[in-house]
């Protein structure tokens, strides 16, 4: 289960995790990208930051507009998929209305990789109300009656954008729903396993359990289970 997850900031903050994720996927790479959270007259923006990021190892670059039209086997073709971020109530109304989602789950069980930036980081978790705290708030505009993320990111919900300033909030809202949170500041990233994560990026990250709130710092090697305790 290799996830790639970005705070929002600047691509700038996280070369540590995109030379990881570099390492790890193969010469001559096919990357699909997402770029569903943003308007289509940013696409163009997306591609050119991706490819600038990742064209050392990645020789092509496939944006998926309509995601309806790849199937699953389609999908397995691609050595990484790119969930770019933007409003997380609009990328949540594409879930629900696309079946191509569903396929997610399978191509990480494949050993496959999902990087995901700010909202595109969010919707892996158990769920995206995170997105309605701070400062950088999105607003939904769809008016979504679910708030369910796609649980690729296992007991986790996912928070982009944090500022110390919204603890209170977190652990509120940790409470409400009963799911501990990985709160990503602007500048900080994760590699997520099935069983540990490790902090890339130039801040630390948070993590807000049922004891509390701790920090930790860029390096921090994590096993999951400890940190639910």
């Amino acid at each position: 289960m290799p996830l790639y997850l970005t705070g929002g900031g600047d691509q700038s903050c996280f070369r540590n995790l995109d030379q990881f994720f570099l390492s790890e996927i193969s010469d001559h790479a096919a990357m699909l990208v997402v770029p569903l959270a943003v308007d289509p007259e940013d696409y163009e923006d997306v591609m050119d930051r991706v490819g600038s990021c990742f064209q050392r190892k990645v020789d092509r670059f496939e944006l998926a507009e309509n995601v309806d039209k790849i199937d699953r086997e389609e999908l397995f073709e691609y050595d990484a998929v790119f969930i770019e971020g933007g409003n997380t109530f609009q990328l949540v109304q594409a879930v629900r209305q696309s079946t191509f989602f569903n396929y997610l789950a399978d191509y990480l069980a494949d050993d496959r990789i999902i990087y995901g930036d700010s909202a595109g980081a969010i919707i892996l978790g158990e769920h995206v109300k995170t997105a309605f705290l701070g400062d950088e708030a999105d607003e939904d505009h769809e008016k979504l009656q679910d708030y369910r993320g796609l649980s690729l990111a296992g007991d986790w919900a996912i928070h982009c954008h944090y500022q110390s300033v919204e603890k209170d909030q977190i652990q509120d809202q940790l409470y409400e729903t009963g799911i501990p949170i990985l709160a990503l500041s602007e500048s900080a990233g994760i590699y997520l396993t099935e069983k540990s994560l490790k902090v890339f990026g130039e801040e630390p990250l948070t993590v807000f359990n049922f004891s509390g709130a701790v920090d930790y710092p860029v390096g921090s090697e994590l096993e999951l289970e400890a940190l639910l305790s």
